[in-house]
């Protein structure tokens, strides 16, 4: 080629842990040691060498984005494939330890400020905290195999999303993916979590039990200064996220409005 300037569009990194790894950007701290991959296995950065060896200058190698709402596929059509959770903004989001994430980083907000938080904690996972009736609403799924409806046109699979209970791809996740654990009881929930985390068990059932019950008792007050409570009813009031985005504000620890669901959060 003979120009007075080619650019070079390769594709991403995002199959090549330890070239993401290599390229980390400083502001996010620390890479994750554990990841899982939203991207097939081709997406592995091999021509960036190529072309720098050509004698290429790349630029801006730290600009990557990952996403904290990663889970393992548990039908994998690539190595350690991973697919994102899109996320109503309902779900109580916990560290590692159980701690509530500051305000803002809630479901849906601030992908990259999240990542920096999590990092910032020691640990390179988190947990989503939820119910049945926030997962049934809530919940979508990144990739074309998890919108059927999306990727067959039918607008009636598409309403049904605001009268078919939980979706059929997501459904599959709580029975079969290895991130999601469902329980009625807390302490059980909560032994679960530790269980698949492995390790030193680092959640304790009175400390989650603690940010639950804080969350919930704002719903008693219609002038609620929890941030994520005035936030998830203020979606609620444009009508297609009522129908078919938010759930109705509810106490996650009354039985009626289980069981209760734990998902692990990995990075991608």
């Amino acid at each position: 080629l003979h120009a007075q300037a080619v650019i070079v569009a390769s594709g991403g990194i995002g199959a090549n842990h330890q070239l993401v790894r290599e390229n980390w950007p400083k502001r996010l701290g620390a890479a994750p040691k554990r990841m899982i991959t939203g991207v097939p296995d081709h997406v592995d950065g091999r021509m960036l060498a190529i072309a720098e060896q050509a004698g290429g200058s790349i630029i801006n190698r730290d600009r990557m984005w990952h996403y904290v709402e990663g889970i393992k596929n548990w039908a994998p059509v690539w190595t350690d494939h991973a697919i994102r959770i899109l996320p109503g903004p309902s779900s109580l989001w916990l560290d590692a330890r159980g701690k509530r994430l500051p305000v803002p980083l809630y479901p849906g907000f601030d992908t990259l400020g999240t990542l920096s938080h999590i990092m910032s904690t020691g640990f390179d996972y988190s947990w989503f905290i939820l119910t049945k009736k926030i997962i049934q609403k809530e919940f979508a799924l990144s990739g074309s195999e998890q919108n059927p409806d999306l990727t067959g046109k039918s607008w009636r699979q598409v309403l049904g999303r605001a009268t078919s209970g939980i979706p059929g791809p997501v459904k599959a996740f709580m029975e079969k993916g290895e991130d999601f654990i469902v329980e009625a009881d807390l302490p059980m929930l909560v032994a679960r979590m530790n269980a698949l985390a492995g390790g030193e068990p680092l959640l304790e059932v009175a400390q989650v039990e603690r940010e639950i019950r804080a969350r919930d008792r704002q719903l008693d007050n219609p002038f609620s200064k929890d941030m994520q409570i005035t936030a998830l009813r203020g979606a609620r009031a444009y009508l297609g996220d009522r129908l078919i985005r938010t759930a109705k504000p509810h106490k996650m620890l009354d039985p009626a409005n289980g069981p209760l669901i734990a998902v692990r959060l990995n990075s991608l």
